[in-house]
């Protein structure tokens, strides 16, 4: 009985992540994310993973330019700023917008699998700043990807009728 006592205590939920004795350094946005993606490099993340992480804060960061938030430090990105631009995402955002190649209109709203990409980068991101003490609390924390239907295609399988020998 005291054994199965310590494997529950043990498993207890751990209150939010909250760097409450720790005082944040204010980090502006720019030297925030050059500060994350050098360490990431350090790292030794792919190039194209490098790429992605870049497109996603300039997305981002246009965003809020757009929206006219006026966030000049990490620690005030919050997580209703952050929901409200996966909200922009899924709803208003232009498909290809900014494209090479594909110039007239598709409509708005990206795919759930763009979106989840930027969420992660974004998860990664603040986890990072997290950990450096740039941000009290991790807005993404209670972010969850969204979900993607999958298409299920039946696999082939041989007819009876059809490969019967006559």
């Amino acid at each position: 009985m005291s054994e199965e006592r310590k494997i529950k205590q043990r498993r207890a939920k751990v209150a939010k992540r909250v760097n409450v004795t720790a005082d944040i350094q204010p980090m502006a946005l720019e030297p925030a994310w050059n500060y994350f993606i050098t360490a990431k490099i350090g790292e030794g993340i792919r190039d194209r993973t490098r790429d992605d992480y870049s497109n996603t804060w300039r997305y981002l960061t246009g965003w809020l330019d757009e929206e006219n938030y006026s966030v000049k430090f990490v620690h005030e990105l919050t997580t209703d700023i952050c929901r409200n631009y996966i909200h922009y995402l899924t709803v208003e955002a232009p498909r290809y917008k900014g494209h090479k190649y594909i110039q007239n209109d598709h409509g708005k709203g990206l795919s759930s699998a763009t979106i989840n990409m930027r969420i992660r980068a974004l998860k990664v991101a603040f986890n990072f700043w997290y950990k450096e003490e740039f941000v009290r609390k991790n807005p993404m924390d209670n972010i969850r990807c969204q979900k993607i239907d999958e298409d299920k295609i039946e696999s082939f399988t041989r007819s009876k009728d059809r490969y019967a020998r006559a």
